[in-house]
């Protein structure tokens, strides 16, 4: 059974999965409502044509809106019709955070997600549709069937397909993989819920002033408990009162937590985080050297183009060798880096391309064997992750999506 666990630290919450006597996900956020998905009616103060884009103003928020990723605006105040010139008002959705110097990034394919669904508006091209899409984990035939036949036959999804196709934008209805682990009709039910909330946002901008915020997410910190799978999940600690009590209430408006227990944590002389052992897995998971029970270690490091991960044989080479041939011995190596690798991925939330250099073998039966134990791993990972190839210098090259930034960058933001 796992656990989520909340610690208050000054203005930032840590929030963390517990499972099988460890920690396996981690992440740092202030207490503040979330930026990143915030539905703004913004302002266009100036166009780049130069660059595609043009520049927008939500109150005092600035906002970098691509002209090509955003070829049809949700305007509310245009001057050409399909097209934004400076004086509009667009509702838009903030899809990027800062980067650098960089403003955040805003677009105009609005979504609104809860435990089981997200309900997006894309460009129609030359026809609008509706489209019910449900994650590939999702096998049960029976279940896909009734999903996609009755959520389609909602009063609320063609209700808002009517307002979204005369924008010219196709509606998409897309089931999360926990959708499995509950009944279709709480899912139908959650699926009503996002359309009317979008169906909302789309009839009342026009009579919201210029800066208007028109929907606001979760914070961070209660959406990652949100959309965790309930399988196996016993309950949420706590070591704040009021953080718990702000968790409970956001979570018992989301149809199926209603089965989690919530604990608060007294014990002052044994803190939380020295119970969970919180601070030394985040101290450990923000160095480059990770060690292993064989005596072998990894070297992960991370630059801006990609995540490079060494395995190295260390210590283990001086173990057990003379017991078995060489390529097994070093199989058997790979395979406890491989199962760290994918552990040591989630936990400190990396993403994008990632190399990896095992220890060569010259057995490509053992070589399959191990891109095959790879892609297991990979399936258990709810963070989409996919074991790419081998490439030509013998490296294994996976991919990650990026959700968020990786754990060491998160603790510099906080």
């Amino acid at each position: 059974m796992s656990r989520r666990l909340l610690s208050m630290q000054g203005d930032r919450v840590l929030t963390a999965l517990w499972d099988d006597g460890r920690i396996i996900e981690c992440s740092v956020d202030e207490r503040v409502p979330a930026f990143l998905g915030r539905i703004y009616l913004a302002k266009v103060d100036h166009i780049v044509p130069s660059i595609s884009g043009a520049f927008l103003s939500a109150g005092d928020q600035k906002l970098y809106y691509s002209l090509k990723e955003n070829p049809l605006p949700v305007a509310v105040s245009c001057k050409r019709e399909g097209m934004i010139t400076q004086g509009d008002e667009i509702v838009v959705q903030v899809t990027k955070e800062a980067l650098k110097t960089k403003e955040p990034g805003a677009g105009s394919a609005l979504q609104i997600g809860g435990r089981y669904c997200v309900v997006m508006m894309e460009p129609a091209g030359k026809q609008p549709k509706t489209k019910i899409l449900l994650s590939r984990k999702i096998t049960e035939a029976a279940f896909r069937e009734k999903i996609s036949e009755e959520a389609e036959a909602l009063e609320e999804v063609k209700q808002l397909f009517e307002a979204v196709s005369l924008r010219g934008f196709s509606l998409s209805v897309m089931v999360r993989t926990n959708a499995a682990e509950v009944s279709s009709d709480l899912v139908l039910d959650e699926i009503s819920v996002c359309c009317r909330q979008l169906q909302t946002v789309l009839s009342t901008a026009a009579f919201r002033s210029s800066g208007s915020l028109l929907w606001q997410p979760l914070p961070a910190y209660i959406s990652a408990i949100r959309d965790t799978s309930l399988n196996g999940l016993e309950s949420i600690v706590c070591d704040n009162e009021e953080l718990l009590n702000e968790v409970k209430n956001a979570l018992d408006e989301c149809k199926g937590s209603e089965g989690l227990t919530y604990s608060l944590y007294q014990d002052s002389s044994y803190p939380m985080r020295k119970c969970y052992n919180l601070d030394t897995t985040i101290e450990k998971a923000l160095k480059s050297k990770v060690y292993l029970s064989s005596g072998a270690y990894l070297i992960i490091e991370q630059t801006e183009a990609l995540v490079a991960i060494d395995v190295n044989t260390g210590k283990a080479i001086a173990s057990g060798r003379k017991k078995e041939n060489q390529d097994s011995y070093f199989y058997r190596i790979n395979l406890e880096a491989a199962k760290e690798i994918l552990y040591q991925l989630r936990l400190r939330n990396l993403s994008g391309m990632i190399l990896v250099d095992f220890i060569n073998m010259t057995d490509h039966a053992l070589e399959e064997a191990l891109m095959e134990e790879l892609s297991l791993l990979a399936r258990k990972d709810p963070v989409h992750t996919r074991i790419v190839d081998i490439t030509a210098l013998g490296l294994v090259e996976i991919t990650r999506k990026k959700i968020r930034e990786p754990l060491d960058k998160q603790l510099k933001i906080c």
